[in-house]
């Protein structure tokens, strides 16, 4: 019996390829696996997850913005001087898509409405029943806005499971 043929290259302990299967292989054949046309298809699957899972985290993107300032949203409704409870009752929290990805704001009197509420946030001089105060959203900011990045972490972990 004649010695086997294989391609020039064989690494030491490696199980010797005939030329042809490895030329198989290369052409996407099915010897000894499934070949390039199998890993191509593997690549391609693993693209769409991963394209689907970038989807999926933009997504949540603006959810997890809100979560992320959902404390600093609550600390100033604790802040915030109550009348008549309109201006209150006016706080909001806007997180949305964007097209260069995401926002969130936290404010009052959205279209201006009540029209006083720049004037409660900025007079320094006006008395406030405590713990409501003037700057109620600036003071809910400086004292929970260093949270914000680890609270939006906290979530999207959450939601891929880290």
């Amino acid at each position: 019996m004649g010695a086997r043929r294989v391609f020039p290259g064989i690494v030491p302990g490696q199980k010797p390829v005939s030329r042809a299967k490895h030329i198989a292989g290369l052409r996407g054949g099915r010897v000894g696996g499934k070949g390039y046309a199998g890993l191509r298809n593997q690549m391609e699957a693993l693209e769409r997850n991963i394209a689907q899972a970038i989807l999926e985290i933009e997504d949540a993107v603006p959810d997890a913005l809100q979560h992320g300032v959902q404390e600093v949203f609550d600390l100033s409704q604790t802040y915030v001087p109550v009348k008549t409870g309109e201006l209150k009752a006016s706080g909001f929290i806007l997180a949305r898509k964007t097209r260069r990805g995401a926002s969130a704001v936290v404010g009052y009197a959205a279209a201006s409405r009540p029209s006083y509420a720049l004037p409660v946030h900025e007079i320094m001089e006006a008395y406030h029943e405590p713990p409501t105060q003037a700057k109620f959203l600036q003071a809910a900011l400086e004292q929970a806005g260093d949270g914000i990045e680890d609270r939006i972490v906290e979530y999207m972990r959450g939601l891929t499971g880290d």
